[in-house]
């Protein structure tokens, strides 16, 4: 039986990568948390949909084309899971395509997507998750 964080993850990235970002931004928290370690490039936390707006927009703006495809939904402890996701980019001036394995760290509470962080690193993600499990 498919966990309900499951559900939001996989409702999330499916919406986006149609473009619906309405839809995507829905199931967001207003005060979401997103982290971005300097390895994955656009570094830094940001924070609110505003925040997230602006970090998307900022990684958006490397690609030519940039596509994601969900592999599989990881839960962590009571409020946290992992997205492993296929990704695949070309880069805008460059034309060089990109592919690689990306984890997306999520907490979920109450319905809404809280915090997000993307690592290249799986091993790096779960450790963050069973942290901030920890610490709640």
């Amino acid at each position: 039986m498919e966990d309900r964080r499951e559900q939001l993850i996989r409702e999330g990235f499916e919406s986006w990568e149609r473009g619906n970002v309405e839809d995507t931004l829905a199931l967001y928290d207003s005060q979401i948390e997103v982290y971005s370690p300097p390895e994955v490039g656009n570094p830094g936390t940001f924070h609110g949909i505003d925040g997230f707006l602006r970090w998307a927009q900022t990684w958006q703006e490397a690609w030519e084309s940039f596509t994601q495809e969900l592999i599989r939904v990881e839960p962590v402890g009571d409020g946290h899971a992992l997205a492993v996701v296929d990704q695949v980019g070309v880069g805008k001036g460059s034309g060089i395509r990109v592919e690689r394995r990306a984890t997306w760290v999520y907490e979920i509470r109450d319905e809404k997507l809280v915090y997000l962080a993307i690592f290249f690193d799986h091993d790096r993600a779960l450790a963050l998750a069973r942290e901030r499990e920890g610490a709640d």
